[in-house]
């Protein structure tokens, strides 16, 4: 639930003028502007929508928390970024930007995860994504293609390309070789049906050369 909602309105029959709008949640706080068409004080599926919002403060594993999302994937995270929607309730078109820092994903630590996404009624396309810690740049982009009205389920095509990092600088390769080490670049693409939090994969290529091989200080 929100802590608190604030705003100032202009409503009339046909319209809904809305600014300075600020929600504020324990976990986010979110500014917005924005407008929506009415018809006789009702908002209909072809009603048109004009959003413009920022949000900070946004703990990323309280959120999802919050709305009912698993958690077992992600913990902490500082998010902020910026949205901006228009279209039809039923068919909303908008983009956005993302910055999430210090969060640890499938046990991963990354010190930043940024990223664009555009919005198209059921398609989200994301671009210019780029993931850091320590020792790895990854550079990221995709489309997510939901089935139906809901945005859990739906088919996901992704693109990963990384810089030349150490290998042991990763907590997964820790655990599973840790007398492995060695100078990794990926370059990937995959394809998944996801379906209620369950991920399938259908297909995966790409090129992986891991140099420098070092076996417990043995070259």
């Amino acid at each position: 639930a929100w802590d608190r909602a604030q705003s100032r309105f202009e409503a009339s029959p046909e319209n809904l003028d809305f600014a300075d709008l600020s929600l504020t949640h324990s976990a986010l706080r979110v500014a917005a502007n924005g407008s929506v068409k009415l018809r006789e004080w009702d908002v209909l599926s072809d009603s048109a929508i004009s959003v413009q919002a920022t949000f900070k403060e946004a703990d990323i594993s309280k959120l999802l928390a919050a709305f009912g999302g698993s958690t077992s994937w992600v913990k902490g995270g500082a998010g902020a970024g910026s949205l901006d929607l228009k279209g039809t309730v039923s068919h909303l078109r908008g983009s956005g930007r993302f910055v999430i820092g210090n969060v640890l994903l499938w046990g991963e630590p990354l010190n930043q995860v940024r990223f664009s996404a555009s919005l198209d009624n059921d398609i989200l396309a994301v671009s210019n994504g780029r993931i850091q810690n320590e020792a790895a740049d990854v550079s990221f982009s995709g489309t997510y293609k939901r089935s139906g009205s809901s945005w859990t389920k739906g088919d996901l095509q992704l693109r990963v390309d990384s810089n030349k990092f150490p290998l042991a600088g990763l907590a997964w390769a820790k655990k599973l070789f840790p007398t492995l080490n060695g100078r990794l670049d990926v370059h990937a693409g995959a394809r998944a049906h996801l379906s209620s939090g369950d991920v399938e994969l259908e297909k995966a290529e790409g090129t992986a050369d891991l140099t420098s091989i070092n076996l417990d200080g043995a070259a």
